[in-house]
């Protein structure tokens, strides 16, 4: 069995430690949301893919902190933040992001 833990010299490692949720897609991908941001496991290299909030790059995660992921019935992942709601776009690797309003209302109605 591996044990893969956050390592600041590699950008392949975890983003941290403090794992918040754990998710399998449709496509056997295991997916990981930590309190730093979450990551793809790549089994062919024994490494992850990390998905991380830029402030200033839109099509990155609004949020660092990963609350939940789930993939919906066309086969979209989905990872919710302590700031905001992220589509992963599979073919660019990049998130359409989505807020609620200040005042509660829900921008997508």
């Amino acid at each position: 069995m591996d044990l893969f833990r956050f390592d600041y010299e590699d950008p392949n490692s975890l983003p941290d430690d403090d794992i918040k949720a754990v998710f399998e897609d449709s496509n056997n991908r295991l997916w990981i949301g930590t309190a730093k941001g979450a990551a793809i496991y790549r089994p062919e290299k024994l490494n992850f893919l990390r998905i991380q909030h830029k402030a200033t790059d839109p099509g990155t995660l609004s949020n660092d902190l990963i609350t939940t992921i789930h993939e919906d019935s066309q086969g979209g992942v989905w990872i919710g933040t302590d700031n905001g709601l992220n589509l992963w776009q599979e073919k660019s690797h990049r998130f359409d992001r989505f807020f609620v309003e200040k005042d509660g209302r829900n921008p997508c109605q």
